[in-house]
């Protein structure tokens, strides 16, 4: 009886173990395309960024658009540069136990979570 009920238990547990872990992964893969999405619309802003910079003199609405936009910018840049930190933190070290990797990979699952939900709430 007790067999069958902690049997039942660890199925329950397991399913909704892949459950999750099917949903991070999804969740890191999109995370990658907008991270993609981040560098580039980033490359084009600091273009406008440049091109404001020289109007930022003669023109004040120019001047509080460019302070907006500075702001959003090192928000973007702290963000990729955390993805980036994530995503070399996620290869391992070979001379570590398989133990010490699977937990590794746990954590370095959450912090790609966290820096997906950051990168979603960049503009």
């Amino acid at each position: 009886m007790a067999e069958a009920t902690v049997s039942t238990i660890l199925e329950q547990m397991t399913a909704i173990t892949i459950d999750k872990a099917i949903e991070a992964w999804s969740l890191v893969q999109g995370a990658e395309k907008e991270v993609k999405r981040l560098e580039t619309n980033f490359k084009a802003l600091w273009l406008e960024l440049e091109d404001a910079e020289e109007k930022e003199y003669v023109d004040k609405q120019v001047k509080l658009w460019l302070d907006k936009f500075r702001d959003v910018s090192y928000d973007m840049e702290d963000v990729l540069d955390e993805w980036e930190t994530v995503v070399q933190q996620l290869q391992t070290d070979p001379s570590c136990s398989a133990s010490v990797r699977k937990w590794k990979s746990i954590v370095m699952l959450q912090l790609c979570q966290s820096t997906s939900s950051e990168i979603s709430r960049v503009p």
